[in-house]
């Protein structure tokens, strides 16, 4: 883990996807639009309507788009993991 703190209140978004889903990520935590250009977004760019990238629940099928419903403001606790391969899936988000 490369930053951990539970003790500390930081600005956090949380989005609501369709199907049930939801992530919880600071503002400037990159986010994959399903579109066109499967370009990298700001969480705190993400409104409704748009559409971003969602791994499978099986994690077997391939990731695909959901929704944005919502995005609320909230505060809380953070946590940045390291990974071997800059991979992380979040919530069920890539």
């Amino acid at each position: 883990v490369l930053h951990h703190s539970d003790a500390d209140a930081f600005a956090l978004l949380r989005i609501t996807l369709d199907r049930s889903a939801h992530l919880t990520v600071t503002p400037h935590h990159l986010l994959l639009r399903a579109d066109a250009s499967r370009s990298l977004i700001d969480a705190a760019a993400v409104k409704p309507g748009d559409w971003l990238l969602v791994a499978a629940d099986d994690r077997q099928r391939p990731a695909a788009p959901r929704r944005v419903l919502a995005v609320e403001q909230l505060s809380g606790p953070v946590r940045a993991p390291l990974t071997l391969n800059d991979r992380i899936v979040v919530d069920s988000v890539v």
